[in-house]
Parts: structure tokens; sequence; C-alpha cells
């Protein structure tokens, strides 16, 4: 028998707040055991006092799975002038930012990993595309 290595999927993801219109973000998938680590945290983030080092781990866990982001933040040089800049796709760059903001985020991804696929769901005779039809993936 030959062996065969599942392809890895990124995900665009998409914001319905519009808050976050413009907002691109790309992740790649994870492991199922770091799934339900990250949404189990997730989860207890608003009714827990979690441990910081808990907390941690789901940020390196994001930061290993984050592409890419529009993300700009503001600088000002010696002179007063100010320019965006972007803000770098990984865990310097996410700590960089306001933990609701990140959290929003990673509610978003864990949210769009864990929908199961179109194809797994009941047949129906709606013209309207299903959720997991309209996220755009693209192979690794």
């Amino acid at each position: 028998m030959s062996r065969y290595k599942p392809k890895g999927t990124v995900y665009k993801l998409i914001f319905a707040d519009p808050e976050f219109e413009g907002l691109e973000v790309r992740a790649k998938s994870i492991s199922i055991a770091e799934l339900m680590y990250v949404a189990g945290l997730k989860d207890s983030l608003a009714v827990d006092d979690p441990d910081v080092a808990q907390v941690e781990e789901m940020f390196k866990i994001f930061a290993k799975a984050l592409v890419d982001w529009n993300v700009d933040e503001e600088v000002t040089d010696a002179d007063g002038n100010t320019t965006d800049v972007p803000v770098p796709a990984n865990m310097d760059g996410i700590k960089k930012q306001e933990v609701t903001f990140i959290l929003s985020i990673i509610s978003a991804w864990v949210d769009t990993i864990a929908t199961v696929p179109g194809f797994l769901e009941k047949q129906s005779n709606s013209t309207k595309p299903s959720l997991a039809e309209s996220i755009k993936m693209d192979d690794l």
C-alpha cells in the first residue's frame, strides 16, 4: 500500500462584525488535539480565570497557524510624523494587539475550523451555498 500525506488547509477568515470591515486574515488548520485545547480554553475565557500559561499556549498555537493578515499599526518618528506600518503575522505582532481583537480573530478561526463541511450536511433544495461552501480555502 502506498502512503498518503494529507495537504494542509488555509482558511480565509470572514468577519460579520462591521467593526472588522476590511480585515483580512488567513490561517492554517490545526490538529484535532490543538483544536480541542484552543476551543475549550476559548470557551472558558468568558467564565473562568484562565491560567496565564494556558492563554499563552493558545496564542502560540494561533501564531503558528497565522499565515498573513493586513493589520497595520501607527508609528510616530522622532519628528512627530506618523506612518502606518504592517504588523508582522507572528507572535510578536499578536502581542502588540489588544486582547479583545486577537480573541475575536481566534474565535472566528476556531469556529471556521470546527464547522462541519457542507458535503456532510443533509442535502437540501436550497439554492443558497452553505456557510462551509462559502469559506475560501487554499492548499498550503
